[in-house]
């Protein structure tokens, strides 16, 4: 177990990007899908992108995490609410 600081971690995460070009900031995710290649974000202005794993940097009260959620919902009500409470310690990769 490890704890850091939200910005060390983005930090860190940032730095093993190869290609720079493919991290998407100031962009709000309003949808996602899981493919068979990987995921699939829609964007609030409309643009979609796709990618291997989708990583929500977006804060405490983050958007991706209770899309997330509500995708987990349809099958374990109470671990969607661990993670709509941030309580939840399971990280998810998709």
């Amino acid at each position: 177990l490890m704890f850091m600081e939200r910005c060390k971690t983005l930090e860190a995460l940032y730095s093993h990007v190869q290609n720079k070009s493919k991290v998407h900031a100031r962009t709000a995710v309003v949808g996602y899908e899981e493919t068979a290649q990987g995921v699939s974000v829609t964007t609030e202005d409309g643009e979609q992108y796709h990618g291997h794993i989708l990583i929500g940097t977006d804060g405490i009260h983050s958007n991706v995490r209770k899309l997330m959620a509500d995708k987990i919902s349809v099958t374990d009500q109470s671990l969607a609410k661990e993670i709509n409470e941030g309580r939840s310690n399971i990280a998810l990769l998709l």
